[in-house]
Formats: C-alpha cells, sequence, structure tokens
C-alpha cells in the first residue's frame, strides 16, 4: 500500500440546513479538504483511501481496510508521495 498526501475541492452546505432563499442569492463556495492517507483502490477517474490498514497473519499483508472515501480525480488540486 502507498501512502498519499492529497488536497481536493469538495461541495460543501450552509451551516444552517433549513429552507434557503433564492432570491438575491450568492453563489455558495467549495472547500478545500486535505488528507494522509493509504491508496486501497486508483483508476484513471477515481482514487479512493483508507485512513486504517489490517495485517493478516503478522506476514505484512494487507487484508483489511476501514474509513474508505473515493475521490474523483477531477476533484484533485495537488498530490504529493508520502515517504
Amino acid at each position: 500500500m502507498k501512502l498519499v498526501h492529497l488536497w481536493w475541492v469538495d461541495s460543501c452546505s450552509p451551516t444552517d440546513s433549513g429552507w434557503q432563499s433564492t432570491i438575491g442569492r450568492s453563489p455558495s463556495s467549495t472547500i478545500l479538504c486535505e488528507s494522509i492517507e493509504w491508496i486501497v483502490y486508483e483508476d484513471a477517474e477515481v482514487i479512493t483511501l483508507a485512513g486504517h490498514l489490517s495485517y493478516g497473519a503478522h506476514d505484512g499483508t494487507v487484508n483489511q481496510c476501514h474509513g474508505e472515501m473515493t475521490i474523483p480525480k477531477v476533484a484533485l488540486v495537488k498530490r504529493r508521495k508520502v515517504t
């Protein structure tokens, strides 16, 4: 498994999740997010990260992960390999 440091743009909602006026509305903004996590899957369109790994039989083989999140690659702003 490879460890990666990613920055990406994500959507956000107003903190008041009740009814919002559409009159005189200003555009909502996006938020910049950052993660340092393990890559558990990657293809040309998405990257799936996990924050926790589990090793089987103490031989160094990763057999489970927890806390998965899939990010569309079009949302990536910056990527850095962690050594």
